[in-house]
């Protein structure tokens, strides 16, 4: 059986055919249960681990990943990691992140040592409190606990390691009269997980189901649209996450430049290390390098793109800290490469209550969840059908909607649109599938939102 290497010896194996090397390796331990057709159904324990190298030769990048540690696969990486070098975009100026410390990441111990019998319960205990309500069905929830750790070594004698902890549940649940049915999939993501989160979303989850149940169809017309800090953070990150980083501005793509004002001159936005519960509160990033708050937007105007070494190389200038793995899950993170990325973007606060917003509102829309919130990063475009929302009418929630689309541009809303944001803010996390970038967001408020219904 061949013996697996350390990381150590597979970055000396890179240095010989590199002018240059990094080792990424991660691995990490998880267990899931399910509830099907409102039992549970199966647990699953699944360790994973690999490891990612970048080469630098001839001043070009290269990437390859495998999951087998044995010298012989190491040298197959390296082979491919020099072949992808050789089709990517000269960098002359391109070094490896050098300072060395030890990393640090949110850590729960329980949700570290979690077993199957664990898991089995803690979703239990979540049927339970959801099916304590009449008229409540799941067919099919998920609950996940995971724990990552991961080093990276390179050529210049960086020596980083980090450990992150996270929990992941994603209720369907039904509600249902004579009939008619409705169903909420009502998803969410922790640093931490607690009896009490589960009772908070249970109750959440249900109350939803069953509100919808009275849903109608809008007409179509402009309204005060409200959008739960969930939706404004991924319409957030797929518009202004993208052109705001260094990558975008090389390649021509970015709309927008530093000291222009870009939204409404109340907003305030930092790419922060920390956030509650934010799923990149890590001291480095994932090449290495170690973070500091961010300032993006002050007051309205943009300050400064976000980079990770190689696009700020580029570009002439220092990286920011956000070089992330572009991975769909942290369980294989050493299978993608590093990109520019946010980490924690913080919004200032507002100066109003959710219920206030609420209160002030003659004509409107809460956005709870779209079924995809999606919008297209040049123009700022959405067209995103409600899952969950409720129609407002003289400060009051009237009935919760159905069949209704909300459309526009996300810089217009930010820009011009924007009537008020709460003190209230949520962590959030912006893909249903992916720990890469979250946020600390408030409900926004935005006028004069076109709303397709009948």
């Amino acid at each position: 059986m061949a013996q697996n290497l350390p990381v150590e010896k597979i970055l000396k194996l890179a240095e010989k055919q590199a002018d240059s090397a990094e080792v990424f390796s991660s691995s990490t331990r998880s267990v899931s249960c399910f509830v099907d057709s409102d039992r549970e159904n199966m647990a699953i324990v699944n360790n994973e681990s690999g490891f990612g190298l970048r080469v630098f030769a001839n001043r070009k990048v290269g990437f390859a990943f495998s999951s087998d540690f044995s010298k012989t696969s190491a040298e197959k990486t390296v082979r491919r990691a020099l072949l992808a070098s050789s089709h990517n975009r000269e960098n002359k100026s391109f070094e490896f992140p050098a300072k060395s410390k030890k990393g640090r990441g949110e850590w729960d111990s329980e949700i570290a040592s979690a077993d199957a019998e664990k898991v089995v319960a803690d979703l239990g205990y979540f049927r339970k409190q959801v099916l304590s309500e009449k008229n409540v069905q799941i067919p099919l929830t998920s609950l996940k606990y995971s724990a990552v750790k991961y080093r990276i070594v390179n050529s210049s004698g960086l020596d980083v390691s980090g450990r992150g902890t996270f929990a992941a549940i994603e209720p369907y649940v039904i509600a249902k009269k004579p009939g008619r049915r409705e169903e909420v999939i009502n998803r969410k993501q922790f640093r931490h997980c607690s009896k009490k989160d589960l009772d908070l979303l249970a109750d959440e989850t249900v109350r939803l189901a069953k509100e919808a149940l009275s849903a109608k169809q809008l007409k179509t017309g402009e309204y005060e649209v409200i959008f739960h800090p969930a939706e404004s953070a991924a319409l957030f990150n797929e518009t202004f996450g993208v052109v705001w980083s260094q990558k975008t501005q090389l390649d021509g793509i970015s709309i927008h430049r530093p000291g222009h004002k870009i939204m409404d001159e109340r907003i305030s936005v930092a790419d922060e290390i920390d956030a509650k519960n934010g799923p990149a509160s890590f001291e480095t990033d994932q090449e290495g390098i170690f973070r500091k708050p961010l300032p993006l937007v002050e007051n309205g105007v943009f300050k400064q793109f976000f980079s990770d070494s190689f696009y700020a190389s580029l570009a002439g200038k220092e990286p920011t800290g956000n070089g992330r793995r572009m991975s769909n899950d942290f369980e294989n993170w050493y299978a993608s490469p590093v990109g520019p990325a946010l980490n924690n973007f913080v919004f200032q606060a507002g100066d109003c209550s959710l219920q206030e917003l609420i209160e002030d509102t003659k004509k409107g829309l809460f956005v709870l969840r779209t079924a995809y919130p999606l919008a297209d990063a040049v123009s700022g475009s959405f067209t995103n059908e409600v899952r969950s929302g409720f129609f407002v009418e003289g400060g009051e929630i009237k009935h919760s909607v159905k069949q209704s689309v909300v459309n526009g541009s996300v810089y217009e809303l930010f820009r011009d649109k924007l009537a008020s944001f709460s003190k209230e803010r949520e962590p959030v996390v912006c893909s249903s599938s992916s720990f890469e970038t979250g946020g600390f967001v408030p409900f926004f408020k935005f006028r004069n939102v076109t709303v397709a219904g009948g």
